[in-house]
């Protein structure tokens, strides 16, 4: 077995609140090592051949037009939303109704180079990304609408401390599957202290474990892998339900999605 990852029980949770957990030494001692293998897995990414070339369109004028108006995405169920193509070929892979993001004040936790911080500048009342990678938050800082779009390093509690009860909606695209059961605990917290009360907080967990091979096939309470960043958890409903009781956030609904290999959990702060 790989000496990265061990199979185990669920860990004690953090004892910190999520915000306060995030601005603790404890976290913040380990922002060089995590910043530089985010930024790595970036390069990465962006050395597979595949065409990432919307990365580096200008968003910020107005020479690129969505695809669809605001007040259809307001319309959106959480399926048109998450397959509706916003601009060209880019979908909003977001699980959540046009109604929680037209307007609102949202936040995307693990915001890549701003792929949907770009998208969303046209019709959301704000967006913000947070993330670990400096050289993903370059690129999404240079593209995205600045009037509308604002980036955080997680690494930098000087920006962070800002954003406490400030967001309608938290979410993250293709984020939560990376995280096993006790980082996802601290980032829902996370997001829980971000979030306005009576705000939604949307996670997208993995769920099919037989469709991922070798090092990055994982259960949600094993260990992370130093070495594979980009490793997917695997969570069932009662996990999913486990992590909102201790994250205290009321579980409205969990959607599986067998073709997207996810459970697209709801939750009400």
């Amino acid at each position: 077995m790989d000496e990265n990852i061990q199979n185990q029980k669920y860990a004690p949770s953090v004892q910190y609140d999520g915000f306060n957990y995030v601005l603790s030494d404890e976290f913040q001692k380990n922002s060089k090592i995590e910043t530089e293998n985010w930024d790595k897995e970036w390069m990465r990414y962006f050395s597979l051949g595949k065409d990432y070339s919307f990365y580096y369109y200008d968003m910020d004028t107005n020479n690129y037009a969505l695809s669809v108006s605001p007040s259809k995405i307001s319309e959106f169920s959480p399926e048109q939303t998450y397959h509706a193509k916003f601009f060209r070929e880019i979908k909003g892979r977001v699980w959540a109704y046009g109604s929680d993001l037209v307007d609102r004040d949202i936040l995307e936790m693990g915001c890549g180079p701003g792929i949907f911080g770009r998208i969303s500048g046209r019709f959301a009342k704000s967006y913000t990304g947070i993330d670990i990678s400096l050289f993903a938050l370059y690129i999404a800082r240079l593209t995205s609408p600045k009037k509308k779009c604002n980036y955080h390093h997680l690494y930098d509690p000087s920006s962070i401390k800002h954003l406490s009860k400030r967001f309608d909606t938290s979410f993250g695209r293709n984020f939560f599957i990376h995280h096993n059961y006790n980082d996802s605990l601290w980032i829902l917290r996370f997001l829980r202290d971000l979030t306005k009360s009576g705000g939604v907080i949307i996670a997208d967990f993995h769920c099919e474990p037989a469709l991922v091979d070798g090092h990055r096939r994982v259960m949600a309470a094993d260990s992370l892998r130093k070495n594979y960043p980009s490793a997917l958890f695997n969570f069932m409903d009662n996990d999913i339900d486990k992590i909102s009781q201790e994250a205290h956030l009321t579980l409205e609904a969990i959607d599986y999605v067998p073709e997207e290999a996810c459970r697209f959990a709801r939750l009400r702060v």
